[in-house]
């Protein structure tokens, strides 16, 4: 992993970029650009028939799973440090909690 990926990580994760950057560059933002190419791949592998590799799948799962987890916590730690209207703060931590329940849900269902 580069120095410059690292930095944007541990940033993130730590709370130390904006909640506006952090809610909507890369929790929303960031999950529909991840998650377009992941359901379009995977999408092909069932018109093929052709079942994918679980190597394959599992890796994918894992990267989605990481990057899911240091945007809501990037996110959250942001809303803790927001300085502005604290509605927003508590409207952000709201939608991590509320997008952290349905995949839970997703996954188990």
């Amino acid at each position: 992993m580069g120095k410059n990926m690292r930095d944007w990580i541990l940033r993130l994760w730590r709370g130390e970029v904006s909640l506006v950057k952090a809610f909507w560059g890369y929790l929303f933002l960031g999950n529909v650009v991840f998650s377009i190419p992941l359901l379009v791949i995977l999408i092909r592998f069932e018109k093929t028939g052709q079942p994918a590799h679980p190597l394959f799948t599992g890796s994918l799962f894992i990267l989605s799973v990481f990057y899911f987890t240091v945007a809501c916590v990037g996110v959250w730690r942001s809303a803790s440090k927001y300085q502005g209207r604290k509605v927003w703060g508590i409207l952000a931590k709201i939608m991590v909690a509320g997008s952290v329940a349905r995949n839970i849900l997703e996954f188990f269902k």
